[in-house]
């Protein structure tokens, strides 16, 4: 093989390695009842977003929700955060500058949080004295949940499970308690190359230069 055609035969392989490394961006997704939710999140990350769009127009039994009760996100699958390690805890906060809550080690139930202590478990409880019934639904609801003690390690082959209650004014639960696995969602938010495929791809057209200037000669 001549020289210039190795190169661009190494050019095109790298492209091809640097294409195969998985990207280190993953989104879940979810719709039910006319409302959505995702999960977005960088591996290797101390925190994710989560939101919820359309809430107001909720269809089925929760049509007459007005208010957010609280979300718990069920299972290190998916996000690989083992919740109920010691030393592992998660703040979410609600933005552009609402509150914010700890979340707790708990099952999420119509009553809240406070269903046991199950594995892999973290749990957000909005209601409070001073918001009996929660965060105020709205179309574009956004949160930071930042971890403490722990970083993710996603894998797209599982998926978290989203546990959720909507509630009206005075914070009793109202349709059913949302309890499903999110889907993984290749192409939500656009993928962010991990170093690795970057370096690939640097190589590959350190290549592709090296067999244009043979040429030239």
């Amino acid at each position: 093989m001549k020289p210039s055609n190795w190169i661009r035969a190494a050019a095109c392989g790298a492209f091809a390695l640097a294409a195969a490394v998985p990207a280190a961006h993953a989104a879940y997704v979810l719709t039910s009842q006319s409302v959505g939710f995702a999960v977005d999140a960088v591996d290797g990350a101390s925190s994710f977003t989560f939101r919820i769009t359309g809430a107001p127009g909720a269809t089925g039994d929760w049509a007459t929700a007005t208010h957010l009760g609280a979300f718990q996100f069920q299972g290190g699958s998916g996000l690989g955060v083992d919740w109920g390690q010691a030393g592992v805890s998660a703040t979410a906060f609600y933005e552009p500058g609402g509150p914010d809550v700890g979340g707790v080690n708990l099952g999420l139930n119509n009553g809240g949080c406070g269903g046991g202590s199950p594995s892999h478990a973290i749990c957000f409880d909005w209601r409070s004295a001073a918001m009996p019934g929660g965060l105020l639904l709205t179309n574009d609801m956004r949160f930071t949940i930042t971890i403490t003690g722990a970083v993710l390690d996603l894998d797209t082959s599982s998926r978290p499970h989203l546990k959720l209650n909507f509630s009206g004014a005075s914070g009793a639960t109202i349709g059913d308690l949302l309890s499903r696995d999110m889907i993984w969602e290749p192409n939500g938010g656009g993928s962010v190359p991990v170093p690795g495929s970057l370096a690939l791809a640097g190589l590959a057209l350190v290549a592709l230069g090296l067999a244009g200037r043979r040429r030239r000669g």
